[in-house]
């Protein structure tokens, strides 16, 4: 069977009829066809860009998605990661010398455990910007201050000898801050002022409230 010949080309019969057609139409009648064919053209132009835009925001859409779920994978990843080198440094601390766990148990007080290689406490080197004070390097932010939240007023100066004692000029100062601790052991238990409670029964004595120290016993 031969191939049939596409019905395409000027000398169709579909074109010699359009032909004939527009030859006897009267110049209003093509003007008017013209100008349908146009708004038919620009109809269809719209609506093939309108879904031309529609398919580029879709796939826009798509790259967006997409690129944000490589970056969440990528951020998970890196974080449990970390989570994993930190745990494992953990663990590595906790069993880098078990004779120090659970040390406070069996104090001993004549030995320095900051001579120990195995003991890394660190200098306090931070300070905090709100109060100034001193910290480690592994202490948590805010325990000093509660980030500025707390301000405790100005310290009074000591009166005297008190002011002069802690001056640390004279032999006499030099000598009292160097035994500071031994004096405070002497007179922890001698002339303090409390308010004492002998209702019900006395085992030896009851202090409710705040001990003070009288500076009598001193002398």
């Amino acid at each position: 069977m031969p191939y049939r010949k596409s019905n395409l080309g000027r000398n169709t019969r579909k074109a010699k009829s359009v032909r004939r057609v527009i030859a006897h139409q009267t110049e209003e009648e093509q003007a008017s066809g013209n100008e349908q064919s146009r708004q038919r053209m620009a109809q269809i132009r719209a609506e093939e860009a309108a879904e031309l835009h529609a398919a580029r925001l879709e796939d826009a859409r798509l790259r967006v998605r997409q690129s944000r779920s490589a970056t969440s994978n990528v951020l998970r990843s890196q974080q449990s990661e970390h989570n994993r080198l930190q745990m494992a440094e953990r663990r590595q601390q906790g069993k880098a010398y078990q004779p120090y766990n659970r040390l406070a148990f069996r104090y001993n007080p004549g030995e320095d455990y900051s001579l120990s290689r195995h003991v890394l406490i660190g200098t306090m080197t931070l300070v905090c910007p709100y109060c100034k004070a001193l910290k480690f390097s592994g202490e948590t932010k805010g325990m000093c201050c509660g980030a500025g939240k707390i301000k405790l007023p100005q310290l009074r100066e000591p009166p005297e000898p008190l002011k002069t004692l802690l001056a640390g000029y004279t032999a006499e100062s030099k000598h009292f801050l160097s035994n500071i601790r031994k004096y405070n052991s002497c007179f922890q238990m001698t002339a303090f002022g409390a308010e004492v409670i002998t209702t019900h029964f006395m085992p030896t004595f009851k202090v409710k409230g705040q001990i003070y120290h009288k500076f009598g016993s001193c002398h």
